[in-house]
C-alpha cells in the first residue's frame, strides 16, 4: 500500500477540501508513491505535493491522465466518465477559491478542448487528402481506359467510352470538392493553431495574475516570542511569512496596533516593510488609509 500523503493545508474551504480529499483518494487507488505517480503523470513532484495538500489546483488534463492511469489500456470511455466527476469537484473548488482560480481552470479546460479539436482536424485533413489522392488516381485510370478504347474497333466502344467519360466527370467533380474541403480544413487547422497559441498566452497571463494575487495575500506573520521579560527578538530583514489563515487588511491593522501598544516598534516597522513588498496594492492602500486617520 502506498504511503499516505502529507496533511491537508490549513484553512481550506469546504469545496477545496472535498477536491483535495478526492484527489488523495485517487492517488491511493494507484498504489503508487507520490514520486512514482508524479513521474507517471509527467508532473513535478513538488507541484503534485501541492495538489495533494490542497495548496494548488491541478489542470483538468492531470485528472484525465490520472483516471487513464487507473483504468488501464482499452478503457477510454470509462476514463472520460470517471474524469467528469473529478472535474466537477475541481471546478467547484476553483470557484470557491476565487475568480482568478476559476479562470485558470477554465483556460486550462479551453486549452484541452482546443487540443482535442486540433487532433480531430488533423485526422480529418489526413482523411480528405487520402480520398483526394484516390479520386485523382481513379480519374487518371479512367482517362487511360478511355484513351485505350478509342484506339480499338470494339463494337460497343462508343457506349463504353460514354460510361467512362461520365465516371471521369464524376471523379473530376469529386476532386474539385475535395480540393476545396482540403483548402478550408487546412485554414481551420491554422486558425486552431492560432487559438492554441492565444490560449497559451491567456494561461500564462492568468498564471502571472494568480501568482501576483497570491503574493499580495500572504499569511499573517507569527509574532516572535520574547526571549525574556522586557526584551524582544527583532527581525533583521523583516518578519517571516508563516503558515496560517489568509491575511486580511483588518488583521494587519490589528497586528500593527498590538505591536505598537507593546512598544515593539522594530517589529512593527518590519511588518510594514513586509506589507509594502508582499501585499496586494488594495491591501496596502487600506492600511495606509487606516493608519493615516
Amino acid at each position: 500500500m502506498a504511503p499516505r500523503a502529507g496533511p491537508l493545508d490549513d484553512g481550506l474551504g469546504t469545496k477545496e477540501k472535498a477536491f483535495a480529499e478526492h484527489l488523495r483518494s485517487l492517488r491511493d487507488q494507484t498504489g503508487m508513491t507520490s514520486a512514482d505517480l508524479a513521474a507517471a503523470l509527467a508532473v513535478d513532484a513538488t507541484r503534485l505535493s501541492r495538489y495533494l495538500s490542497g495548496q494548488s489546483l491541478p489542470p483538468p488534463t492531470l485528472l484525465t491522465d490520472l483516471h487513464r492511469l487507473l483504468a488501464g489500456p482499452g478503457a477510454e470511455s470509462s476514463v472520460w466518465e470517471a474524469a467528469r466527476e473529478s472535474r466537477a469537484l475541481l471546478y467547484a473548488a476553483a470557484e470557491s477559491k476565487g475568480p482568478l482560480s476559476a479562470r485558470a481552470c477554465e483556460v486550462a479546460a479551453l486549452q484541452e478542448k482546443l487540443g482535442e479539436q486540433q487532433t480531430e482536424t488533423d485526422q480529418a485533413l489526413a482523411e480528405l487528402r487520402d480520398e483526394l489522392e484516390r479520386e485523382r488516381d481513379r480519374r487518371q485510370q479512367v482517362e487511360r481506359e478511355i484513351e485505350w478504347l478509342r484506339q480499338t474497333d470494339a463494337a460497343d466502344r462508343d457506349e463504353r467510352v460514354r460510361r467512362l467519360e461520365a465516371e471521369r466527370d464524376s471523379a473530376l467533380r469529386r476532386v474539385a470538392e475535395l480540393e476545396d474541403q482540403v483548402t478550408q480544413t487546412g485554414a481551420i487547422l491554422r486558425l486552431q493553431q492560432g487559438d492554441i497559441r492565444h490560449a497559451a498566452q491567456m494561461a500564462e497571463a492568468t498564471a502571472d495574475e494568480l501568482e501576483r494575487w497570491e503574493d499580495g495575500h500572504g499569511t499573517l506573520p507569527a509574532a516572535p516570542k520574547q526571549q525574556e521579560e522586557g526584551t524582544t527578538r527583532h527581525w533583521p530583514s523583516g518578519p517571516p511569512r508563516a503558515s496560517g489563515p489568509a491575511v486580511t487588511p483588518e488583521g494587519d491593522v490589528q497586528a500593527l496596533a498590538g505591536l505598537r501598544d507593546t512598544d515593539r516598534d522594530d517589529e512593527a516597522d518590519g511588518l510594514i516593510d513586509l506589507i509594502a513588498l508582499q501585499r496586494h496594492p488594495r491591501h496596502v492602500f487600506y492600511l495606509w488609509r487606516e493608519l493615516g486617520t
